[in-house]
């Protein structure tokens, strides 16, 4: 056998192993995996909590106002003005959120979140208190940019509704403030695993709602009475969820 016709019978020979080695494995393993799913949806629904928000600025307000006095008691005295915020203070902190894949790389989407920051105390001499719950509904469409299957970075514009409401001694409120803000909203999120239908959501959202005026707010108790004047306050606010994602 000549040399040429020699190589050519061991390449066929090698070909025909391979594509044996190839068969046996496929038998072996079974039917070759399925293509990765090719998901369009992601909808997610988180639990969470926030920056103090308007806190700081209604904390002011308070000693401005002589709201910042301490309140004697039978035990250590109550300095005030002081401030409860973050979830389960005054109630749930929620958010939920659809994104639709609309390129490789983008989505458009809509979140939906209702806030109840908290609430602040304050302590007027003689005997006269004020406490403020303080919370922020949100409604903002969003275009995010996908850094990985599993991360992304959106903003867009936002509608806030806020709440103001100042609590009655025995219970329930004695007034009720609203506003409506147009502003924005910025967030990171992330989605793990990358790949997998059912995946934790994790959200970081900054929602810019501005400065919205609070007030008058009245504490009275028999001939004593005093007043937080109508102050501007800021509600802009971080907020952190934790939830569960599942794409479609």
């Amino acid at each position: 056998m000549s040399c040429r016709r020699f190589r050519l019978v061991m390449a066929c020979s090698a070909l025909a192993v391979c594509r044996l080695a190839g068969t046996a494995a496929l038998a072996q393993d079974g039917t070759p995996p399925a293509p990765q799913a090719e998901y369009h949806w992601l909808v997610t629904a988180s639990l969470g909590t926030t920056s103090s928000g308007p806190a700081g600025d209604i904390e002011q307000a308070m000693r401005a106002a002589g709201f910042g006095a301490t309140m004697p008691g039978f035990g250590d005295p109550v300095e005030h003005p002081f401030s409860r915020t973050g979830n389960g203070e005054i109630g749930t902190i929620w958010m939920l959120a659809a994104h639709r894949t609309v390129a490789p790389r983008l989505l458009v989407g809509v979140t939906a979140s209702d806030a109840p920051i908290g609430a602040t105390y304050g302590w007027h001499n003689p005997y006269l208190s004020l406490g403020l719950q303080y919370s922020v509904a949100t409604v903002a469409p969003t275009v995010s940019y996908k850094l990985s299957n599993a991360v992304r970075l959106g903003a867009g514009p936002a509608v806030y509704r806020t709440e103001v409401r100042q609590e009655r001694a025995e219970g329930g409120f004695l007034a009720t403030q609203s506003a409506t803000r147009v502003g924005a909203l910025a967030e990171l999120g992330v989605s793990l695993p990358a790949d997998s239908r059912v995946c934790v959501a994790l959200s970081l959202q900054y929602r810019w709602v501005g400065h919205v005026t609070v007030g008058p707010f009245e504490s009275t108790l028999n001939q004593f009475s005093a007043t937080l004047p109508a102050t501007s306050v800021s509600f802009d606010h971080f907020f952190f969820g934790v939830g569960v994602g599942v794409r479609l």
